[in-house]
């Protein structure tokens, strides 16, 4: 059985159901409302991800498959907090990432709290070798040029083509330093970082333990598969959550867990 047509929903009332009852919520206004203080040296740095009952990410490749209208408003919701969105650049093809688009509403929200309208875009790569050329909407929209994080381990003259279509930046030797990635970011003015994967930039950020916040859609769905976990890497890692809040709809559940430190 093939699930992936089948697993979009029409999102009905959103209620919360930790850490109090309300029948109905304002996503926007209610992950906006947050506190994320950052830390004196880097951003907060939030994750945003979705997964099936067994565990899927991604349903041929597409972690949109899994998701919902609950899941969009969420994902808007928390798109629109950011300064910065994160993505590994292999997430960014496969989802064919371009610039971030949010409502008139949420950008005017952004303005007044003053936050530039539109979160910056920062694509990570080791090596670059994920861009074979530069077709992709993040490098052939007018007027808008995303940041491109690698390390020296890329090579010389795919930076500096790079350069014509991005603001590159190495920062690292084998491979992106991600701790100096994200102090970069915080002196640059980053003060809420948000992460959207794949799983292993989730992998390298919890070695690091860089996360601050997850925020987890559980879909009602068996995909089976070989798709990645929420985040892969060569050593395990355990890292304690605190749940702060639950909402539902439709059987979807978002959930926010916050880093216990």
């Amino acid at each position: 059985m093939h699930f992936a047509q089948n697993l979009w929903i029409r999102v009905g009332q959103v209620r919360q159901i930790l850490p109090t009852l309300l029948e109905a919520v304002d996503i926007p206004a209610l992950y906006r409302a947050d506190e994320r203080p950052p830390p004196s040296d880097r951003p907060w740095i939030l994750a945003n991800m979705v997964t099936s009952v067994d565990g899927a990410t991604a349903v041929d490749g597409l972690s949109g498959k899994l998701g919902g209208d609950g899941d969009k408003a969420v994902f808007r919701a928390v798109r629109a907090l950011a300064d910065a969105i994160v993505v590994g650049a292999g997430t960014a093809v496969a989802e064919n990432y371009g610039p971030p688009v949010l409502s008139p509403d949420l950008i005017a929200t952004r303005v007044a709290s003053g936050q530039t309208p539109l979160p910056r875009i920062v694509v990570v790569s080791n090596t670059l070798r994920s861009f074979s050329n530069f077709g992709t909407r993040l490098f052939t929209t007018d007027g808008f040029r995303p940041t491109v994080i690698t390390s020296g381990a890329a090579p010389p003259e795919q930076v500096e083509a790079m350069r014509s279509v991005a603001d590159v930046e190495v920062i690292g030797s084998a491979e992106v330093d991600l701790s100096a990635m994200f102090a970069k970011l915080r002196a640059d003015g980053i003060m809420r970082a948000l992460v959207e994967g794949g799983p292993t930039l989730n992998g390298h950020l919890l070695a690091a333990d860089l996360l601050d916040e997850v925020v987890l859609t559980f879909a009602p769905a068996l995909a089976s598969g070989r798709s990645n976990r929420f985040a892969i890497n060569e050593s395990a890692t355990l890292h304690q959550l605190r749940l702060v809040r639950v909402l539902e709809a439709d059987s979807h559940l978002f959930f926010r867990y916050v880093r216990d430190r």
